[in-house]
């Protein structure tokens, strides 16, 4: 079934999960409002993840995305999400590979779901404080989804940890222990690695020595040294990442095209 038939208006069908019931032969399944079946086909977003400095080629404010794709003069793996021609409605926007038209497009290829990769490090650039401008920014990507009756899964991402984990060159030992360096994740500040060195045994980004001393320290709510609280619910760093969720949350749980959170 598409989804392109069962909308209201401009907003999209509040998505739920019916319950399973095994006794009776019924199995789960995701239903609209009207309690119809919704069969979900997506793909990743993965531009707003951050897992390379904020610059010019990919930047967060929204005002720079109105009309227009920002300039993408270096090759990136994965260029800026763009929806130039938003507000003209469902299948009236160019949905050519090299519009700029990205929601378009993927609509066209049949999918209805996105799951939209966000950064702590983004979200939460100082202790307690979360950024509205990258708030607004994810919004505004929702809203480019909705016009195309795509949902959203909000995902915040993280692969080994953090960009801010960086590989300790000086005290390899190849081919066992090799310098290793975090992708994407946690902001700088809550970077917690007890001084381990960024070594990985055999180049094994997920056995990086100060990655996993970083997880330790998250798992075990450890207070970063010099760090406020700010708007966090408690000091640690688990209370200042639930913070950021909750952040997050509170902003659209009003909004039927957000499915969920990961």
């Amino acid at each position: 079934m598409s989804l392109s038939t069962v909308t209201c208006g401009s907003s999209m069908l509040w998505l739920h999960v019916v319950q399973p019931n095994l006794t009776a032969g019924h199995y789960g399944y995701i239903a609209d409002e009207y309690n119809r079946h919704v069969i979900l086909r997506g793909v990743d977003v993965e531009t707003e993840q951050r897992n390379i400095p904020a610059d010019q080629d990919r930047p967060i404010d929204p005002s720079l995305y109105d009309g227009q794709c920002p300039s993408n003069i270096n090759v990136y793996q994965e260029p800026p999400t763009c929806e130039i021609d938003y507000g003209k409605g469902m299948y009236n926007i160019n949905d050519e590979w090299n519009s700029h038209n990205d929601f378009a497009q993927i609509r066209r290829w049949g999918f209805n779901v996105v799951r939209l990769c966000l950064s702590w490090s983004a979200l939460e650039p100082t202790p307690g404080n979360y950024s509205e401008m990258y708030l607004q920014r994810v919004e505004q990507i929702i809203e480019w989804a909705s016009e195309q009756q795509v949902y959203v899964i909000l995902d915040m991402h993280e692969d080994l940890y953090s960009r801010y984990i960086f590989g300790d060159k000086e005290h390899e030992i190849p081919p066992y222990l090799t310098a290793s360096d975090g992708q994407d994740g946690a902001p700088q500040w809550a970077v917690m690695t007890d001084d381990w060195p960024a070594l990985a045994f055999f180049g094994i980004g997920n056995l990086n020595l100060a990655m996993m001393k970083a997880f330790d320290n998250f798992y075990n709510n450890s207070i970063p040294p010099n760090a406020t609280q700010g708007n966090a619910p408690g000091p640690g760093l688990q209370d200042h990442y639930i913070g950021a969720i909750a952040f997050l949350a509170k902003k659209f749980v009003n909004n039927s095209a957000v499915l969920g959170y990961e």
